[in-house]
């Protein structure tokens, strides 16, 4: 499937992750803040910003605002009770967003939600020590929680929305889910949140109950009840690691049933050189067998899991939507595509094409982290990993010679390309959720090959990727 070239580097094991992806730099402060603000429709934020302690506080202040990026900063330096104001609105108005401050000594800040200039503020928060955040380091996932209500007690709506920001110099993955007043869980909405984003997400119609997020990491959580017209704040809470909950574990399914498709001229029926990844599968207490007659509703029903790997002649508008209906209904489908202009690159990228993602057409190269050679790239957590449970165990793994991918919107990147590579910062192991199942895209068919896969944990991240889409883990 893949060539090699002939070459020699050197392995670095791994570098510090730029704060907030390098746009703030951090002047090693004792308190790091991460404060929401909310300028839409007009209204305003303050931010009230008091030195308690007794000897002189420096303050630097910087708002993430459009495209995830800083639109202002701000130093001041207060003397022992002193006060400085800062309004959001004028840097980035119609927005829900974050702002972060780091201080040299323990600071109040006080938040204050003005629904036009001119008029009686609102109402605010205070964000004290159980607000600080931690801006690097090792992620560590949250479970927050709160209590909301849409349903009023009146003629009248009562809309309102969670504010979700990620402070973090990583993606910010996870979960937020509703129940309401009938013990019921709504579906549950997936996050990626980039640093320095914010998702906004409205409260279900017409419930009340309570809500929880889990984040891979500490984000900025604000609660927004809004009046009638859903336009005003009507009350606001800023949601700490004092709110949290405790993290519940997903319950395994016993789905174990996995299905290579060989009907395409896949890599698994075609060249036979992934019997050591369906040996440790098994080794795993999981079925596997091959598909050699049509991709059907019927065929595809024997299966918890379909494994379409570098496929050479191209699926049927019929098969795809069997596939599609499959996921939907709760099955898993690894997608598996190798470096472009080659037999299977067509056939593959369009099957890609039908989940809202694709391959780049491309091989990607690192001259200073591989394996010998630029196209046999290493991937190691502190470069290359985003938080996604797939990982866990993982330390490091290779590809030979691989394409990177693109995903829109609804695909979370789980492993990508570092700032060396080429192309730097490109996803090579992506996922989504479609209905009540589960897709993966992998941009290498080699690193699970009998000559590879016992290479480093190559072979670990094959079986927990096919426990994942079986919904195991």
């Amino acid at each position: 499937m893949a060539t090699t070239r002939a070459g020699k580097s050197v392995t670095r094991l791994g570098r510090k992750p730029a704060p907030l992806a390098g746009r703030v730099i951090l002047p090693s402060p004792s308190c790091a803040y991460a404060v929401p603000y909310f300028t839409k429709h007009g209204s305003d934020t303050e931010y009230l910003l008091s030195n308690p302690n007794a000897t002189t506080n420096e303050v630097r202040l910087f708002v993430f605002g459009r495209g995830c990026r800083v639109v202002a900063k701000r130093r001041v330096v207060l003397k022992p009770d002193c006060t400085t104001r800062f309004r959001v609105r004028s840097v980035s108005p119609d927005m829900a967003g974050f702002a972060v401050i780091l201080s040299k000594l323990p600071l109040l800040c006080h938040i204050l939600y003005w629904p036009k200039p001119g008029t009686p503020v609102l109402g605010g928060e205070l964000a004290g020590p159980r607000s600080a955040r931690i801006l690097m380091g090792k992620p560590v996932p949250r479970a927050y929680a709160f209590g909301y209500r849409s349903f009023s007690l009146a003629s009248s709506p009562v809309p309102g929305v969670v504010c979700i920001s990620n402070p973090t110099a990583n993606l910010l993955s996870g979960q937020v889910a509703f129940f309401d007043q009938s013990c019921r869980a709504l579906r549950p909405i997936r996050l990626a949140v980039r640093p320095g984003c914010t998702r906004e997400i409205p409260f279900p119609k017409d419930r009340y109950g309570y809500c929880r997020v889990d984040t891979s990491d500490s984000a900025v959580v604000n609660v927004l009840h809004l009046d009638p017209t859903g336009r005003l704040i009507a009350g606001a809470e800023l949601i700490t690691d004092e709110n949290q909950v405790s993290s519940r574990s997903t319950t395994p399914t016993g789905k174990k049933r996995v299905l290579f498709d060989d009907t395409h001229q896949c890599r698994p029926g075609l060249v036979g050189d992934w019997t050591r990844f369906e040996s440790a599968l098994r080794s795993a207490g999981l079925t596997v067998s091959h598909l050699s007659g049509a991709i059907t509703p019927a065929s595809l029903s024997e299966c918890d899991v379909l494994v379409v790997a570098v496929a050479r002649t191209a699926y049927n508008v019929v098969e795809k939507k069997a596939i599609a209906s499959f996921v939907g209904n709760g099955g898993g489908l690894l997608m598996v595509q190798d470096f472009g202009n080659a037999p299977w690159s067509v056939p593959m990228r369009d099957l890609l094409n039908t989940f809202s993602t694709s391959d780049e057409n491309n091989l990607i190269f690192d001259e200073t982290n591989n394996v010998g050679d630029p196209g046999w790239v290493l991937f190691e957590p502190a470069r290359n990993y985003h938080p996604h449970t797939i990982l866990t165990g993982i330390n490091a793994f290779h590809v030979n010679a691989a394409a990177s991918l693109t995903g829109g919107t609804l695909w979370e990147t789980i492993v990508e390309t570092d700032d060396d590579s080429v192309p730097s910062r490109r996803p090579v192991l992506i996922a989504r959720n479609m209905g009540s199942g589960r897709l993966l895209a992998f941009g290498d068919s080699n690193t699970w090959a009998d000559g590879l896969i016992a290479d480093l944990d190559n072979q670990r991240l094959g079986v927990r990727s096919i426990q994942w889409l079986l919904q195991r883990i």
